[in-house]
């Protein structure tokens, strides 16, 4: 019987047929041991041989960084080792050096491919390894001293959301809860307004971070960018400014 996946991960700027993993929602860890699920290519030494698992817990799919040397990243945001970040579709990975993109099984890009070899059928010398320089520290640093929940709140901010009550929705918190979590992202990143807090990001100041387009669904877009309708309209919030 054919394996159903919830998604597959690329790795950038090697192609599907070469390179693709299936997430199953089944406990699967990434790294570079061939013990793994998920074996990422040998010459992306950056990434650690047990690097992070995913899985579903709690019906969302889950990403965490069991303890790697170099780091993961979601979108952008540094995930504390051993804690459980939410994964969706249209999400960046990054471990280590090596950046990865999640994406529905329905994603265009797949078309014609299946059947093909995939991870376990190639070797290193097969795929081109491209690493990504290391993240600015100063901006790193302060996020070091956000909480579990407010890293959440910017993961859903690097997503594109723009509302506390669409924020509270995805993270089954109230409106309330979500500004008084900005305000204290604010404090902590020295900032003054979401504004400021996006302009930080898209300067990636934060790693390779990409945005979803507003008003557009995560799944279908793997060219993730800030749109100038994110800059200029308001972010606003229905329960008052969160500044």
């Amino acid at each position: 019987m054919t394996k159903q996946f919830c998604g597959y991960l690329l790795i950038t700027n090697v192609p599907p047929e070469v390179w693709r993993a299936g997430i199953s929602g089944d406990p699967q860890v990434i790294g570079r041991s061939d013990e793994c699920e998920i074996v990422i290519p040998g010459n992306y030494r950056q990434v650690s041989r047990r690097h992070a698992t995913i899985e579903c817990w709690q019906k969302n799919l889950q990403i965490q960084d069991i303890g790697s040397t170099g780091g993961t990243k979601l979108n952008g945001v540094p995930l504390i080792p051993n804690k459980r970040s939410q994964l969706v579709i249209g999400d960046r990975v990054w471990l280590g050096g090596l950046e990865l993109h999640y994406i529905s099984t329905d994603g265009s890009i797949l078309e014609g491919i299946e059947g093909k070899s995939s991870n376990a059928e190639r070797s290193s010398d097969e795929i081109l390894s491209i690493q990504l320089p290391p993240a600015r520290s100063a901006v790193n640093d302060r996020l070091k001293y956000l909480s579990p929940a407010e890293l959440d709140v910017l993961h859903w901010i690097c997503r594109g959301l723009m509302t506390n009550k669409e924020i509270a929705l995805r993270l089954d918190r109230s409106p309330n809860t979500i500004r008084t979590q900005l305000g204290s992202i604010f404090q902590k990143l020295d900032l003054h307004s979401r504004e400021q807090l996006i302009t930080l990001l898209r300067r990636h100041e934060i790693g390779s971070l990409k945005f979803s387009n507003i008003g557009e669904p995560f799944e279908t877009d793997l060219s993730l960018s800030v749109t100038d309708e994110l800059m200029q309209t308001p972010l606003r919030s229905e329960d008052g400014p969160a500044e």
